[in-house]
């Protein structure tokens, strides 16, 4: 089954969450490429957070 990105925001219960995650990730795309990245690892703060506190341990 194929889904256009417009239905799926219509299903979400947060259609503004779901237009900026799309505008940044056509930011992180336009930078990957002026950069020739090859590897992307998409985090977030809570995530960064999380790993140090487990290696503290």
């Amino acid at each position: 089954m194929i889904s256009s990105l417009d239905a799926i925001r219509d299903r979400s219960n947060n259609p503004a969450w779901f237009d900026g995650s799309r505008a940044m990730r056509i930011i992180a795309n336009l930078i990957t490429h002026k950069i020739g990245a090859d590897i992307v690892i998409p985090t977030n703060i809570n995530m960064e957070d999380g790993l140090k506190d487990k290696f503290k341990n």
